[in-house]
């Protein structure tokens, strides 16, 4: 994932969300079996964040996903 600490303040009130999420937590699951550091997980979930959003239209409604 190429955004990694791009959007990082943006994202800081989403990661609740953003963890509870089926799709994101199965990439996460992959990325913890790549490398087991507790820092990976988090800059997942915030990448994969802001590639949803950026990829959105409307960016507003970027929870409507998880």
């Amino acid at each position: 994932m190429k955004k990694k600490g791009k959007k990082k303040e943006l994202w800081i009130g989403a990661e609740s969300v953003i963890n509870g999420s089926v799709k994101v937590r199965r990439r996460r699951r992959i990325r913890r079996r790549r490398r087991r550091r507790r820092k990976a997980i988090i800059t997942t979930a915030v990448a994969a964040a802001a590639a949803t959003a950026i990829r959105s239209p409307i960016g507003d409604e970027w929870f409507t996903w998880s």
